[in-house]
Order: structure tokens, then sequence, then C-alpha cells
């Protein structure tokens, strides 16, 4: 079992866990009326409600840049057959556009293809 997460669908659901995790900590520690109590001081409807969102979505936000931070650190250190297997593919698909003299898109299947993307970086560029 691979100890990283391959595709931004699973680190979301992980983030949205954590994050609602974080979340409801909050909530125990500061208590349930902390965010009404918050946001009764803005008077416009607009920046209550952009408060009110950013409350409920800043934690997910959060944890989700962590975890793909930590995500690309795991899949250097746990993944990295996967990682040498996705760049030996990649290094074999690039050298064969360029000898056919064709254009080869950028577009990483999941997230190992996207680190073997960014360490190839010095062998393609972008058209």
């Amino acid at each position: 079992m691979a100890i990283f997460l391959r595709t931004r669908v699973e680190m979301f659901v992980v983030a949205s866990i954590v994050g609602g995790a974080v979340l409801e900590a909050a909530k125990l520690v500061l208590g349930t009326d902390w965010l009404l109590i918050t946001v009764a001081f803005y008077r416009n409807e607009f920046i209550r409600g952009s408060v009110l969102i950013g409350a409920y979505v800043l934690p997910i936000f959060v944890s989700y840049i962590g975890l793909y931070l930590a995500n690309r650190i795991f899949i250097r250190v746990y993944g990295a057959s996967h990682l040498e297997q996705a760049k030996y593919s990649l290094l074999r698909r690039l050298i064969d556009a360029a000898l056919r003299k064709h254009t080869f898109p950028h577009d990483p299947q999941d997230l190992v293809d996207e680190e073997a993307w960014s360490q190839l970086r010095q062998y393609w560029r972008r058209v």
C-alpha cells in the first residue's frame, strides 16, 4: 500500500476531513457562538457572508496546501520506484516526440506524473 496519494480528489477528501476536524475542534474549544459573534461586528452583508464562508473554507484550504506539500515529499521518499518509472516513460515519450518533430502535451495523469514533469523540467519547454 502506497503511503502517498495519487490523485487530487483523494487529497481533497483527506483535506476536507482534516479541515473539518480542525473546525470542529475550534468550535469545541472556543464555543459555538464564536463565529457568530465575530460576524456580528460587520454591518455589510457581503462582508458578513465572506467572513462566514472563509471561516469554513480556510481550514480545508490550509490543510489541502499542507497535504499537497507533504505528499510531494512522500512521493520523492516512499514512491521513488513509481517516480523513476514515470520519469523513464516521460523521457521516452519526449524523445520520441522530438525525433518525430511533434509536440507532446503537458498533461500529467496523477500526482506522480506531475512530480516527474517538474523534475524533468530541463528537458522540455512550454510552447
